[in-house]
């Protein structure tokens, strides 16, 4: 964004200029894809459609006053903002067959929007895996670190964080015939394409953010499980399963979607891999929706007796089979 406030526009940026060719040159480099691209709008309108609810049934519950419910909330902000780019406007984008020079001040701002959704929604997972591992390694800290105000002053460096990376990175950019958002417009002929342009596109800040989101994700997740064995004094039992497969589930989906657009910036993976990489992309930020209507069984009752689709009966808060965390099916402990 601070390229387009020092430049005045999208294609006054050095090397984003799409002067070319013409509008229906640009299109002609494209591929429509309307299959694809319908199927994952789709799905975004519905995750956004299911989100809103949901995190309406928190503050219904009051399920919000815990500190965990307080990063879930921002989790599905953050969710819903990173959703309008990786699976509405690509799928809008995918069904016209679009590249960057099609509507490039669009692109460039939808692209800033998706990876400052995608990093906040990191860092919001990041907090939330954080919290429940301290509350069950050692209560006392989880409280100090998070407790009352404090856990707004992280949600507050959460969004902070993802201004900063919408202001002061390179965006990425959707083409449809590579199926992704790449850090190359590519509105230069590659024979003519230096190292300089190149570094000039690359994004390094996503792709540290990646390299420690999976990492630190993964290792607190096995924490996570593993402190949830012992708790359950090493039995087998269906809440410790349930933790590792849910972990395990959510945790490839978050790798595959990093590693495959990290890579993209080195080398060009198969199209397999980035059909895959984008589909994961838009499921780790839909599928939280999903799980909390489906597996937390307070929210879920409330939200079948708002749309009069069950009889109201007496209000049970159920702390012990919530949250998932995002992602994950870590049952939150009452704050």
């Amino acid at each position: 964004m601070n390229r387009i406030i020092k430049y005045g526009s999208v294609e006054a940026i050095p090397y984003y200029n799409c002067s070319a060719k013409t509008s229906e040159e640009w299109f002609a480099t494209g591929l429509q894809r309307p299959l694809f691209g319908w199927t994952i709008l789709i799905f975004g309108i519905l995750i956004e459609l299911f989100y809103i609810p949901t995190i309406y049934m928190m503050f219904r519950t009051k399920l919000v006053h815990m500190t965990c419910y307080k990063f879930i909330v921002c989790l599905g902000v953050t969710d819903m903002l990173a959703t309008l780019t990786c699976s509405i406007f690509s799928g809008w984008l995918f069904i016209q067959g679009a590249v960057y020079c099609n509507y490039p001040t669009f692109i460039y701002l939808a692209g800033c929007l998706g990876l400052s959704g995608w990093c906040m929604a990191c860092g919001s997972t990041l907090l939330l895996v954080i919290n429940r591992v301290f509350d069950v390694l050692h209560r006392p800290l989880s409280e100090f670190l998070f407790d009352g105000k404090r856990v707004f002053l992280s949600i507050a460096l959460i969004f902070i964080y993802g201004t900063l990376i919408a202001m002061f990175s390179p965006s990425i950019i959707f083409n449809s015939v590579i199926m992704a958002w790449i850090a190359d417009p590519l509105t230069i002929d590659p024979e003519y394409k230096t190292d300089e342009i190149s570094e000039y596109y690359r994004n390094h800040v996503q792709s540290t953010n990646n390299w420690i989101f999976v990492s630190a994700t993964c290792s607190l997740y096995a924490i996570y499980c593993v402190l949830v064995n012992k708790m359950q004094r090493g039995q087998k039992s269906k809440a410790s399963r349930g933790v590792f497969i849910q972990s395990s589930i959510i945790c490839s989906f978050n790798t595959f979607a990093a590693m495959s657009y990290n890579a993209m910036m080195f080398i060009p993976p198969p199209p397999w891999v980035v059909v895959i990489g984008e589909l994961c992309w838009s499921i780790v930020h839909g599928c939280p929706a999903i799980v909390y209507l489906t597996m937390n069984r307070t929210i879920r009752n409330e939200f079948l007796k708002f749309f009069k689709l069950k009889k109201a009966n007496k209000k049970v808060t159920d702390v012990s089979s919530t949250s998932n965390m995002r992602h994950t099916g870590m049952a939150p402990t009452s704050h």
